[in-house]
């Protein structure tokens, strides 16, 4: 499958997920929010690894070869979800999605291209530089306000 396809998908859904975020987390806190929503993850995940497993597309052979760095890794990122989860749903609760997230997803797709050149050689080039001005533009355009 084209990989254009997975990305159109992943557009989707990340585009809709705020405003699914901010509709499920009107009417509780955010702790509230939080448990339920990782407890239906961990359901899904559940589901997806007995789909797995019965499918034998499952190594277990895999998790168990997992280095001390990976673990590290894979620590600091489920660390890093948690944390960017509350403060987000936090922040969804009391702003208009539309003003937050431009600014969000404009420093995520920066300091990505910034981190991958940095940490893993990545290639940067002065079209994407400015493409990251344009970037910078487009949110000073888009919530420029007369007083």
């Amino acid at each position: 499958m084209n990989k254009f396809y997975f990305v159109f998908i992943i557009i989707l859904i990340w585009g809709f997920n705020p405003l699914l975020k901010k509709k499920a987390s009107q009417n509780m806190g955010t702790n509230e929010y939080m448990l339920i929503n990782h407890l239906l993850i961990t359901g899904f995940f559940a589901l997806y690894s007995g789909f797995l497993f019965y499918n034998k597309k499952y190594n277990i052979k895999s998790i168990k070869n997992i280095n001390k760095e990976c673990m590290l890794f894979c620590i600091l990122g489920a660390l890093a979800t948690a944390l960017s989860t509350i403060m987000f749903v936090n922040i969804i609760k009391n702003y208009n999605i539309s003003d937050i997230m431009p600014y969000i997803q404009a420093a995520v797709i920066i300091l990505i291209g910034v981190t991958g050149y940095i940490f893993l050689k990545e290639k940067f080039n002065k079209y994407k530089i400015i493409g990251y001005i344009f970037i910078i533009i487009g949110i000073i355009v888009a919530n420029y306000r007369h007083q």
